[in-house]
């Protein structure tokens, strides 16, 4: 099921809330007859769309928060591979390598096959 919340209260908590709770789109009373309806659409075809200004405060409620990464407890007792390994992970790269091998070591060749 898509939800669109529609209110007449722009306050942060309840955007918060409602994208956490699986909102796809959050709009305020006064959007117009149309915007309304494109809306509908737009999230029943599996988008999201938001209120100009409930998008302004959600990107600068984001940034502040990049700026302010938080340390993860025990973060400092890593290795340094152990905290490549975690930023390799971070960022989406497989991890096929074993566990020793440098992560800028080249690949081996693989062993062709022999011909019939």
């Amino acid at each position: 099921m898509h939800v669109v919340i529609l209110t007449t209260f722009e306050l942060d908590e309840y955007v918060f809330e409602g994208l956490r709770a699986g909102a796809a789109g959050f709009l305020v009373k006064d959007t117009d007859a149309a915007e309304l309806i494109r809306a509908v659409r737009v999230v029943a075809g599996g988008a999201a769309l938001l209120a100009p200004t409930v998008t302004r405060r959600l990107i600068a409620e984001f940034a502040s928060r990049i700026r302010h990464a938080r340390t993860l407890p025990g973060a400092g007792e890593l290795t340094p591979r152990e905290r490549e390994v975690v930023v390799l992970i971070a960022l989406g790269c497989p991890m096929r390598r074993s566990p020793g091998r440098s992560t800028s070591a080249r690949r081996r060749p693989r062993p062709t096959r022999p011909g019939p």
